[in-house]
């Protein structure tokens, strides 16, 4: 891109409800890993689990969503109550405490890993999707990047890092060790782009109080209707 089209967005797709590191945290929390972000310590636990073992719902699988969206509220769902019973089933059997206690951790690494394989395999097929979309619009497409928390996820950057590659282009993405910190990410943004221009005149400081706005979802740019 340009100098003069950095800093604009148009939106395809964005989540419905939670962000897929919100899903993660919140899975890994549930799953009695206490470390933020949990998302790192939920990754290397679905590394001992069986992919598929946990039957969980796919977001979003209804012939009527077809759109570039995303959702992850009802897979958390979905976890929290099968795990949920699936804990109650073990409780309630005749096995030992010692038995009950490795059923436990094998259900733990089988819901994490059943859990991440839904959850990448959710934002794939959106992203080949979003990608299809605008290839069929004509619209130029340089590469992908991919940003955030959960950049730092070995398996969300194979998976989204092949679904590019389906349609010809690269992904890039900031090493590990800058993935973990929303507030460097944000403020590193906010230097590109006041550098570029790309800001609002501060208010006045006999009105600043009046003129301090707050939005908790501020949107990166107008949505691209399909």
């Amino acid at each position: 891109s340009t100098q003069s089209t950095w800093g604009r967005h148009r939106i395809v797709g964005t989540t419905l409800d939670d962000s897929v590191g919100e899903a993660f945290d919140k899975t890994a929390l549930l799953l009695g890993i206490n470390h933020i972000p949990g998302g790192p310590h939920l990754e290397s636990l679905a590394g001992k689990g069986r992919i598929g073992s946990i039957d969980l719902p796919k977001p979003l699988s209804k012939p009527q969503h077809s759109s570039c969206d995303f959702s992850f509220a009802g897979l958390k769902t979905a976890v929290r109550q099968r795990y949920n019973a699936e804990v109650h089933r073990i409780e309630s059997s005749d096995a030992d405490g010692a038995a009950q206690e490795a059923q436990k951790e094998q259900l733990r690494a089988d819901i994490a890993a059943s859990f991440q394989e839904v959850a990448v395999t959710h934002l794939a097929s959106r992203l080949e999707r979003a990608l299809g979309w605008l290839q069929e619009r004509g619209v130029a497409v340089c590469s992908v990047v991919l940003a955030g928390g959960v950049a730092a996820n070995k398996t969300v950057r194979s998976r989204l890092e092949a679904s590019a590659a389906t349609f010809g282009l690269a992904l890039h993405c900031p090493p590990p060790r800058l993935c973990t910190d929303n507030g460097v990410m944000v403020a590193w943004a906010g230097v590109e782009r006041l550098q570029l221009g790309l800001y609002e005149v501060a208010p006045s400081v006999d009105n600043a109080e009046q003129c301090v706005e707050v939005r908790p979802r501020w949107p990166l740019g107008c949505r691209w209707q399909r």
